[in-house]
């Protein structure tokens, strides 16, 4: 009998190249999250700092034009920190995305795998039965000879 051979291996390789490619991309949108977080975490405790800096110098008394300077960085770190949320969101969302990617590919491959597993063990059964077949046919061509 022929040895096995699985015709779909190609495309099962292809989609294991896919599922990796998926993965590197979430690794990817995942550390870009990650460093979205650090910088939203940054953004917080200056802008926290900077108010306590403030507020300590205000009871000390400050000149009117210091504490405009502090106003207007302090509504600056505001601005950055609300575009750094809506970049956060947007990592989230990608992050999110690109996990139902992998999914889905991983999916595509594992039933790949699930199908060359079914025809295999078919193969064996087939295989089996081709050699139990021989063998059978021996004996009873023994046992014709003997009588």
């Amino acid at each position: 009998m022929k040895p096995f051979i699985f015709r779909l291996e190609s495309i099962r390789r292809y989609r294991g190249h896919l599922e990796k490619k998926a993965q590197g991309e979430l690794a990817k949108a995942r550390s870009r999250q990650k460093e979205m977080e650090t910088a939203v975490n940054r953004l917080v405790s200056e802008r926290m700092d900077l108010a306590k800096r403030c507020s300590d110098e205000a009871f000390s008394g400050m000149y009117v034009p210091l504490y405009m300077m502090y106003g207007s960085f302090l509504e600056r770190l505001r601005s950055e920190l609300e575009d750094a949320h809506g970049e956060l969101m947007n990592a989230a969302e990608k992050v999110r995305t690109r996990e139902e990617a992998l999914l889905r590919e991983s999916i595509n491959r594992k039933a790949l795998e699930a199908l060359r597993d079914l025809r295999r063990r078919r193969y064996d059964e087939n295989l089996e039965r081709e050699g139990q077949k021989v063998l059978d046919e021996l004996v009873i061509l023994r046992r014709g000879r003997e009588s």
